[in-house]
């Protein structure tokens, strides 16, 4: 269960990653969960979309904008959620493709290797670039 961890006393950073690693590894694991996010996002029927949402998606989603309040309480908590999310799918959902890339090697298929990548970028290089404010003009 992707969200046994988060009622624990770590701390919330502590819990994002372990909600990462967790997420990582079920797509590791279950190739056809990806595949399935995948297609139905490329198919965009409305109907389809949302029972995934609630039915798949809803509860660890909802664990994540919590987090990222906490964690990056200048950030909207649901676009910060989405980020979260991608920084875990595309490499997952693009691991056959990424194999064929300048730079590929088998280690950055790794889970927990994609984890630790998420999880640098977050907390080390993205977040400190949350105080400045991008103009919208």
């Amino acid at each position: 269960n992707l969200l046994k961890d988060l009622s624990n006393g770590n701390s919330a950073q502590q819990r994002l990653t372990s909600l990462i690693g967790g997420l990582c590894s079920m797509m590791a694991k279950d190739a056809d969960f990806t595949t399935l996010v995948s297609r139905e996002m490329a198919e965009n029927n409305d109907k389809r979309l949302r029972v995934m949402s609630e039915q798949v998606f809803s509860d660890i989603y909802g664990q994540i904008c919590k987090l990222s309040e906490e964690l990056f309480p200048e950030l909207d908590p649901h676009l910060a959620a989405c980020s979260i999310v991608g920084l875990v799918f595309f490499p997952m959902e693009s691991r056959k493709l990424r194999r064929h890339l300048p730079g590929w090697n088998e280690e950055n298929d790794d889970p927990s290797r994609i984890t630790a990548h998420a999880s640098s970028l977050l907390f080390n290089r993205i977040y400190d670039c949350g105080s400045v404010k991008p103009s919208l003009s």
